[in-house]
């Protein structure tokens, strides 16, 4: 049996929405001589359908390896991702938080050694980890 409560939300009604959490990267061509970079990426949530996520997604945190400047990065709405660059290989915790909603889910994106191997010359492809 389903109750109204305040503010719209209903009890015992559950609501499922396919995510992807995914990253991308870019082998420079060698080392940056201003940090010693050597890739650039991006890691992302998005929709498995194209949608407007913002009207279930409040925000969703990205944790970085510490070594970042600021390696907590919280983005409020669409499009929800992180760019940046760099030379090693870390895990990402990603929090989403749902609209109407105290609940957060977490997932941990794996670091690189985890995901399929690229070719050699580290052209990036399109690398989506899980479904939420």
């Amino acid at each position: 049996m389903t109750e109204q409560l305040q503010g719209g939300r209903v009890r015992g009604i559950s609501i499922v929405k396919a995510v992807v959490i995914g990253n991308t990267s870019t082998y420079l061509g060698g080392k940056r001589e201003t940090d010693g970079h050597t890739h650039t990426w991006t890691v992302y949530l998005k929709p498995f359908k194209s949608e407007d996520m913002s009207l279930y997604v409040k925000k969703v945190h990205f944790k970085l390896h510490d070594s970042y400047s600021q390696p907590m990065r919280i983005i409020s709405r669409p499009p929800y991702k992180v760019s940046e660059s760099g030379w090693g290989e870390f895990e990402i915790m990603v929090k989403v938080f749902f609209s109407g909603s105290r609940r957060e889910t977490g997932y941990i994106l794996p670091s690189p050694e985890a995901l399929p191997q690229r070719d050699r010359d580290g052209e990036g492809q399109d690398s989506d980890i899980g479904a939420v």
